[in-house]
């Protein structure tokens, strides 16, 4: 019957183990088209040239933009053909960044890869999961100046997923078996919150340091998913008369009163990669995210809310939920094993 104590969202040291309830799909970006030369440098064809004289940071953009944004929530390859017209050798790199510039950040820059001789061969350059972050713009660069290199069919493929989602890795899955007895919290992050007009997009709202400060909520509280299958949300105590202000009136606001954790319960269904929390006021993250809208008086609040759920780097969790005409948005958590909450 398969190892059902496997599970991808609380271990890290978690395998495939068979696809007997069907198995997750590879993600795959691409080809991309590198079309657009900045900074000096040539492009003739497949045919791409850093020349003696173009700036230190010229390379190539890829101009499909229907790619984006890539997602790289898990383990990643680029490949491409490549092959060099003189028989020389030329290293190639990547780099991902969350929008072209100037607001390039979060980024991340791969390993150079030495493509040689004039034969085509399929050369490989291994990406590490990004967690949350999502880019929309592919550049491609040579460290070697004045030598022609042959690129073509660059894609980028996502582990065992399909849109960034974990294929399935347990054979069975029983109700709330993956999160139970473990508590989380908003990761602390810049980012940790996003919105955009579809799943992994952060085009509309990513959640800033400065944004992070007034975020008094997602920060002290903590979701818990018990093992008897109930869900509670307790607060961490805070330090200062002003945090236990701000905590009253951000984690209460106009909808608080209206919210009532008692009864609340949780189903984690790892196969499928939802999560759904039941009881009028049960959510995770941010209350007012809801299926198919934001909730902007007590009347709209749901007695149920289901999410989508992605491993995330370092262990964490990524929530994501579809607001309708509100958008999507993310949430990045982060497991906390201490016990430092009071119960709400």
């Amino acid at each position: 019957t398969g190892d059902t104590s496997c599970d991808v969202a609380t271990d890290s040291t978690c395998t495939d183990t068979g696809t007997d309830t069907g198995s997750g799909t590879a993600t795959t970006y691409g080809p991309a088209s590198f079309i657009e030369a900045f900074g000096g440098t040539i492009i003739d064809g497949t045919v791409f040239t850093y020349p003696t004289g173009a700036q230190d940071w010229g390379g190539f953009a890829n101009m499909d933009t229907t790619l984006y944004p890539i997602m790289l929530s898990s383990d990643a390859t680029i490949s491409f053909t490549g092959s060099v017209p003189s028989g020389e050798a030329v290293d190639v790199r990547f780099r991902f960044e969350l929008n072209p510039y100037p607001a390039t950040e979060p980024s991340y820059n791969t390993s150079a890869v030495t493509v040689s001789g004039s034969t085509e061969t399929v050369y490989t350059i291994d990406v590490p999961s990004q967690g949350a972050n999502t880019f929309s713009s592919f550049l491609m660069y040579l460290d070697t100046r004045d030598i022609g290199v042959s690129v073509s069919d660059v894609t980028v493929t996502v582990g065992d997923s399909a849109s960034g989602k974990p294929g399935n890795t347990v054979k069975e899955s029983s109700f709330r078996s993956g999160l139970a007895g473990t508590r989380w919290v908003l990761n602390p992050i810049t980012g940790a919150i996003s919105s955009g007009v579809a799943e992994f997009d952060s085009s509309r709202y990513r959640m800033t340091k400065k944004a992070m400060a007034k975020h008094a909520c997602g920060y002290v509280e903590e979701f818990q998913f018990n093992a008897d299958g109930t869900f509670a949300i307790s607060r961490k105590p805070q330090a200062s008369k002003a945090n236990r202000s701000r905590m009253s009136t951000d984690c209460v606001g106009s909808l608080g009163k209206d919210l009532d954790l008692s009864g609340a319960t949780y189903a984690y269904d790892a196969v499928n990669g939802t999560l759904t929390v039941n009881g009028r006021g049960a959510y995770v993250a941010k209350r007012e995210v809801v299926n198919g809208q934001l909730v902007r008086s007590p009347s709209e609040i749901p007695s149920q809310i289901i999410y989508n759920v992605y491993p995330a780097l370092g262990g964490g969790l990524l929530l994501t939920i579809d607001a309708g005409f509100d958008g999507w948005w993310s949430f990045l958590l982060k497991r906390t094993d201490e016990a430092t909450v009071s119960p709400n």
